[in-house]
């Protein structure tokens, strides 16, 4: 009687059989048109597929995220207590 072995998959190894997504978030603190050009250049070279800006020196004070239809406002768990998530749509 031949024994057989079985095969062993290790399905936590999936960077062989499928591309990973890389993202990355980057507080640009002002300035943005003239880092336009450095950014796209840090995407290209790090491989970055998702990159989420946030802009924390400019402000807009008419905008009124409560009344925003771009974004969506999302009640999350957050130290035991309920606390306001917004995401854009």
């Amino acid at each position: 009687m031949q024994h057989i072995q079985p095969t062993f998959h290790n399905y936590l190894d999936v960077s062989s059989d499928y591309k990973q997504l890389i993202f990355a978030s980057h507080n640009i603190r002002g300035g943005f048109q003239s880092k336009k050009d450095d950014i796209i250049r840090l995407m290209v070279i790090k491989k970055i597929d998702f990159l989420h800006l946030c802009e924390t020196k400019e402000r807009d004070n008419n905008f009124d995220i409560a009344k925003s239809k771009a974004h969506i406002k999302y009640k999350v768990p957050f130290n035991n207590d309920f606390s306001n998530n917004y995401t854009i749509n």
